[in-house]
């Protein structure tokens, strides 16, 4: 093996790393999509996606229409997000860091106000997702 060869196979590991950011923001887009659904149709058979979270279901419940338009509308600016990463495009790439960092910034919030473990686990995640896209050898993959 050369070095030549080590320097591809490096290269294409990392640029997987497009493809891996835009499928999990094409995941959550999808997760929102079928969230503002399942809030404006009531009593279909999406309503059993609240069982996990009976509670957050009633807070949304109680802002009315507002939700599932925000909902809607995170899961248009995500889905394009989502895009631009499988394009590898500078942009994406910002966007992605910002989806990211105000995620992890709401569950450190969520951590002190009502779900510590999930708030924790969330801060977590988020940081090291923007920590991982932040490294040059990554941000560098986005450079259309």
């Amino acid at each position: 093996m050369t070095f030549g060869d080590v320097a591809v196979r490096e290269t294409s590991r990392r640029a997987l790393t497009p493809v891996l950011v835009g499928s999990f923001l094409a995941l959550a887009a999808a997760i929102r999509l079928v969230t503002a659904i399942s809030l404006w149709h009531r009593g279909t058979f999406l309503d059993r996606i609240w069982q996990y979270r009976p509670r957050e279901h009633l807070e949304l419940l109680r802002v009315g229409g507002a939700a599932p338009a925000l909902f809607f509308a995170f899961s248009i600016v995500i889905a394009v997000t989502s895009v631009d990463c499988f394009g590898r495009r500078r942009w994406g790439w910002w966007f992605a860091i910002s989806i990211f960092a105000i995620d992890g910034l709401a569950a450190f919030i969520r951590a002190f106000i009502d779900s510590p473990i999930d708030g924790a686990l969330g801060t977590v995640f988020s940081l090291a997702l923007v920590w991982s896209l932040s490294r040059p050898r990554v941000r560098v993959l986005f450079d259309r």
